[in-house]
């Protein structure tokens, strides 16, 4: 087959799309999985990479590939190379943004970006506390980790040790719980189907979850904060842990409800934050 600019940089294309479906891949079943590649900038990384991968690589063979040129060997090599160092960088950022944990804090399930995990976990050991790495609550990632929740004693002390350089609760790796030990004081601050219902949100979650492998009554509910969106965390029970996250902008609704009408005063929840700090 003889090339010309058009069928070279056609090819061209072909082989970055080959490279983009696979990065795609990955990052939606592994690093930002389901939903939270929409929620938490897994959508957002990707734009980046399909403009340098799939149109400044094509392009600049478009422009630059003349068959018999003396430097076209020497042309086309450069593009290879700034094309892989800025799909490596790329490749590099994304993963370091990746999502390592779904942590239960301020009445809510939050996303944990890898970054955001080793940073707080420096600003510990600077502070002289021990902390900890979520590889220690399971081998499948997002891991499902608990806080326990404030009282009024112990949010003041949380306010105080943010305004010390602390992290946010959601950090806070030296605090975290393993909910395959904790699930019982967490299933007392879910989303109950009155709280749903009394929401106006269950039909919609019923119909969310229509296609699932899961039926309603055998999971629970939570809210979800994520990076850009909010939506609802699916807890299953049976595993102890966070199997599927619901995304809908209807579901931002039940998140403020839900911390605006939760209060801690039960005997049991205020025991367990007197242990927090």
């Amino acid at each position: 087959m003889v090339f010309n600019r058009y069928s070279a940089s056609a090819l061209h294309l072909a082989l970055s799309l080959l490279v983009f479906l696979s990065l795609v891949a990955v990052m939606y079943f592994y690093w930002f999985p389901g939903e939270l590649f929409f929620m938490d900038g897994g959508y957002e990384g990707i734009k980046l990479v399909a403009m340098v991968d799939l149109v400044l690589g094509p392009l600049l063979t478009l422009l630059l590939f003349k068959r018999g040129k003396p430097s076209l060997v020497f042309d086309l090599s450069v593009v290879a190379c700034l094309q892989i160092a800025a799909l490596a960088y790329g490749f590099y950022a994304t993963y370091n943004q990746r999502i390592v944990a779904y942590v239960y804090a301020d009445n809510k399930f939050n996303t944990l970006t890898i970054a955001e995990h080793r940073e707080s976990n420096e600003r510990l050991i600077a502070k002289g506390v021990d902390p900890v790495k979520v590889e220690e609550f399971g081998d499948r990632f997002p891991v499902s980790v608990y806080t326990r929740a404030f009282d009024k004693e112990t949010y003041g002390k949380y306010l105080e040790s943010i305004f010390n350089d602390f992290p946010a609760a959601r950090e806070r790796s030296d605090q975290y719980l393993d909910l395959r030990q904790h699930h019982d004081a967490l299933a007392q601050r879910q989303l109950t189907p009155q709280d749903l219902e009394t929401a106006g949100k269950m039909e919609l979650i019923k119909s969310l979850i229509a296609s699932k492998d899961y039926a309603i009554e055998d999971v629970e509910f939570y809210p979800l904060k994520a990076r850009y969106e909010s939506g609802l965390a699916v807890f299953d029970p049976a595993v102890k842990r966070v199997t599927d996250v619901l995304r809908h902008p209807d579901l931002r609704e039940i998140e403020r409800n839900r911390v605006a009408t939760t209060e801690t005063t039960t005997e049991a929840t205020t025991e367990e934050a007197n242990e927090a700090y």
